[in-house]
């Protein structure tokens, strides 16, 4: 495991800040691995569902239950390790998590001018069967209801946001620049699925050029096929992305 972690370190001294950045992949996966199997709906569903309509519960109520337990879970994974892992790896950063009101307010009319183009969109999509047949998923049946459910789904949002737009995105920031914007959506946008396909393809473009997967990096390479269906780009490594890696990768 250290060998590992070193790879991704400056030359030493290994500060805390170091050795966080280095352990901010690993962290993101076990946490995003945990919510995908643990954290879910369809998990509290599924796993409570059957007891508590033994018990009475109204199925529209157990999705209520189901919205306050995925909210909890995505706050203590996407807010409380953070800042616990903050705490022990500080990133040496002004402002590591993005809350800064005043360098939001000069962008103000751009962020009015885009929900109100978006404002008459959204309303021709909520007129659509297929989406206000599925959302909300829990049915209100009373004001007071709505208002809780709808802090409870504020939660989780904050819970992904602050993970994402906050602490990942401005630790990435450190060591990739603008491109860290990029490399966050990986996570945040691909399934897991996807994500562990294409990093097959690109060991396999690798094997063909005559490199060692092992002795390269994954992330900042992963774009070439992150947009490719798997066929098309594992044709295409062993011609022109080979021609690629040679010449990224040269030596």
């Amino acid at each position: 495991m250290w060998n590992y972690v070193k790879k991704y370190l400056p030359p030493g001294p290994y500060t805390r800040e170091a050795v966080g950045l280095a352990l901010l992949p690993v962290l993101i996966a076990f946490l995003l691995l945990i919510v995908d199997q643990f954290g879910l709906q369809d998990t509290f569903v599924r796993e409570f569902g059957p007891a508590l309509h033994d018990q009475g519960v109204d199925p529209n109520h157990i999705q209520f239950l189901a919205q306050v337990y995925f909210s909890g879970f995505t706050l203590v994974c996407f807010v409380g390790i953070p800042v616990l892992f903050h705490i022990v790896f500080p990133p040496g950063l002004d402002n590591p998590f993005g809350f800064r009101l005043k360098s939001c307010l000069p962008h103000i009319p751009l962020y009015v001018a885009i929900i109100l183009f978006m404002l008459p969109l959204l309303w021709i999509a909520s007129a659509q069967p297929g989406f206000y047949n599925f959302y909300p998923m829990y049915k209100p049946v009373g004001i007071e209801m709505w208002l809780l459910y709808e802090a409870i789904y504020m939660a989780q949002f904050f819970a992904v946001e602050f993970f994402f737009r906050g602490f990942t995105l401005f630790r990435l920031e450190q060591r990739f620049g603008f491109h860290a914007v990029t490399i966050m959506v990986i996570p945040y946008a691909f399934p897991l699925e996807a994500v562990a396909a294409n990093i097959g393809i690109y060991r396999d473009a690798l094997r063909g050029a005559g490199h060692d997967p092992d002795a390269f990096n994954v992330m900042a390479p992963y774009f070439y096929y992150s947009d490719a269906d798997a066929r098309a780009a594992k044709d295409r490594t062993i011609g022109k992305a080979a021609k690629r890696l040679n010449y990224h990768y040269a030596g």
